[in-house]
């Protein structure tokens, strides 16, 4: 399946999966939570995990983002408890984190 996600702790030798959602366009950790990340997809939507330095991590999607194809997230570098997703479709969209809102 192409474009999962993947994790390397050994500067690229290996590589884990971390997720078994495939199509992943991009991904962003928090700057001040690595434990955060988001990922895009081509047809699965925005997805995150709030344990992502564990061991097995857990996405779920991000229902507050309802568009299939978001193409990239990023964090808002003047609002930590903001996101913003881009897509071809659907815009240019800020999502508030909800532990921090």
């Amino acid at each position: 399946a192409p474009g999962g996600l993947f994790r390397t702790t050994n500067r690229g030798k290996s590589w884990t999966e971390l997720s078994n959602v495939t199509r992943v366009d991009s991904c962003a950790i928090s700057p001040t939570n690595p434990d955060q990340v988001f990922f895009t997809t081509d047809g699965e939507g925005l997805w995150v995990s709030n344990d992502a330095t564990s061991a097995k991590p857990t996405f779920v999607r991000d229902d507050r983002y309802d568009f299939g194809h978001p193409s990239r997230v990023f964090f808002d570098p003047y609002d930590t408890a903001a996101v913003w997703a881009t897509s071809f479709g659907s815009g240019l969209r800020r999502l508030v984190l909800e532990d921090e809102a």
